[in-house]
């Protein structure tokens, strides 16, 4: 990415030295404010969480508090640093990203609840970080990944107070249905889309992909269609809880954040014009 005069002056992590601090960096902002929140922000709110406790001990404390927390800053931080028109807000919102992710695989592995599907998601997308930034290019591709975070926020409010108010208070229920939607939309239709079109462009050599290893792209298309399952496997799992919501079963059997994670945790625009910006943020940074 040093490469690109014109870019890298407006990227904070361009260049491979400016990209291993930056890195450090995020990480270990991420980790403070984890601690910051666990440590400062927990205690001022204990008394209030406390009124309406979980059923389940490993959803009580601080931990629990704080990367449910955490998850919601950084899902509406990364979305709101992002412009589908800017390449440089992109880039830097795509190592915020990068740099979050890394954290909440610590913390998901320190807690014991990683599981399969969770951590497939956490390393497909630090892949595509990685990749992405390295060639320096696909500025559409990353928008379009990093718009899913939408439905992060809503995961999060149903998966914290589902055990405290119970699946049918209207809360629980209307975060579900809007993490529902937002899924729906942002992931799995977002990501089908971003992922078919982004293949057909390099099947169909539209875009010139100028100094990028041609296997890259290869290796990129296949991600992306790893991604896509994974979306549906998720939307399998949403599925069910949807219909036994709808018949008042409740939706849950079990209270671990593992089933909402593994639930989760994660054509084209009219016109000539919308189309040649598609195809000039793919190949930018």
């Amino acid at each position: 990415c040093a490469d690109n005069t014109a870019m890298c002056p407006l990227i904070w992590w361009c260049g491979p030295r400016q990209y291993g601090l930056s890195t450090l960096f995020g990480v270990a902002l991420w980790t403070a404010l984890f601690c910051l929140i666990c440590g400062l922000l927990y205690p001022l709110v204990k008394n209030l969480i406390e009124r309406w406790p979980s059923k389940y001990e490993e959803e009580q404390g601080p931990v629990w508090f704080a990367w449910h927390v955490q998850s919601t800053i950084h899902a509406s931080l990364v979305r709101m640093a992002s412009s589908w028109t800017s390449s440089c807000r992109i880039a830097n919102a795509s190592h915020v990203f990068f740099c979050y992710t890394l954290v909440d695989t610590l913390i998901t592995f320190y807690r014991k609840q990683m599981t399969p599907d969770y951590f497939a998601h956490h390393a497909v997308f630090c892949f595509f970080c990685i990749l992405i930034q390295y060639d320096c290019f696909a500025s559409y591709l990353a928008g379009w990944l990093i718009i899913m975070e939408i439905s992060t926020v809503f995961l999060n409010g149903f998966s914290f107070f589902r055990n405290r108010l119970g699946y049918d208070h209207i809360v629980v229920k209307v975060f579900f249905v809007l993490f529902a939607l937002t899924f729906f939309f942002c992931r799995l239709l977002g990501t089908s889309y971003i992922a078919g079109y982004f293949s057909y462009v390099v099947y169909k050599d539209d875009v010139p992909f100028v100094g990028i290893p041609r296997w890259h792209l290869y290796v990129l298309c296949a991600a992306l269609t790893a991604a896509v399952v994974l979306q549906f496997f998720w939307a399998y799992t949403i599925g069910k809880k949807v219909v036994r919501m709808l018949v008042g079963s409740g939706g849950g059997d079990d209270g671990s954040r593992r089933e909402s994670t593994g639930a989760l945790r994660e054509s084209e625009a009219k016109g000539s014009a919308a189309s040649a910006l598609r195809k000039r943020l793919l190949v930018e940074s």
